[in-house]
């Protein structure tokens, strides 16, 4: 266990707030894509 490379509490806020950010930008740009891609086939269907 001494080689094991314990993180600081800063160290592990600032690695949660970039999981936080990078998971909110990957649903907002799926939450976009679907958007466009339902607007896309409803137009298609009608």
């Amino acid at each position: 266990m001494k080689k094991v490379h314990w993180p600081t509490r800063k160290e592990v806020i600032t690695y949660t707030a970039v999981v936080f950010a990078a998971v909110t930008a990957v649903a907002a740009v799926i939450w976009v894509l679907d958007s466009i891609l339902s607007l896309g086939v409803g137009a298609i269907m009608s």
